[in-house]
């Protein structure tokens, strides 16, 4: 065998026993995705914690904003936390606070999708933050709810829905090998999108 045959065998063995490197980014100015280890090392939508915690985040946010007041689970994202986190939210009756504000409020909501704004894993990939924006229509509210939002008093109307907007935080941790979310925040504000 000639030299330069040796050469491509040896060059197709050790890309065939390379290790695996986290798929990163073609174009890093582009990406919202990095670990940050010091230095910001940009990883692609393809890589797969982006994926799951894209996923998760989805999930959670579809949970969350497909609810209606008259037929109502005030824990439908539960098993996406942390057990910690859940201790925590029983703690603070965030199950009662949930019935109480959609029934008190006569509300109804439509999830329409999530933009990202970041994020952010440690060096190991078990730990990230996820910061994205949330889309979801007001189809049915009490008009005291609406006045608080600025949408009330005829401005809109509920016949498709109100279009809004609203800022998430999760913090996500990877026990056991499977994303669950640690921490939550919501902005305060809700913003109508015209």
């Amino acid at each position: 065998m000639g030299k330069n045959l040796w050469h491509q065998a040896l060059s197709f063995l050790s890309f065939l026993f390379a290790p695996a490197k986290p798929d990163v980014a073609d174009n890093p100015d582009q990406s919202i995705y990095w670990i940050d280890d010091g230095q910001k090392t940009y990883l692609a939508d393809r890589n797969p914690e982006v994926a799951a915690v894209r996923k998760l985040c989805d999930e959670f946010a579809a949970r969350l904003n497909n609810r209606d007041y008259t037929n109502l689970d005030g824990k439908a994202e539960y098993h996406l936390y942390t057990v910690d986190h859940i201790k925590e939210l029983l703690k603070q009756k965030d199950e009662k606070r949930t019935l109480k504000h959609y029934k008190g409020n006569k509300l109804t909501t439509k999830y329409e999708g999530c933009q990202f704004v970041s994020i952010v894993f440690n060096r190991v990939l078990d730990h990230a933050e996820a910061i994205f924006n949330v889309h979801f229509r007001i189809v049915t509210a009490a008009d005291k709810y609406l006045n608080s939002l600025g949408c009330g008093n005829n401005k809109f109307s509920l016949g498709n829905g109100i279009p809004v907007e609203q800022l998430y935080k999760l913090t996500l941790h990877k026990p056991q090998g499977m994303w669950k979310i640690s921490s939550f925040e919501a902005d305060s504000e809700i913003n109508v999108l015209k």
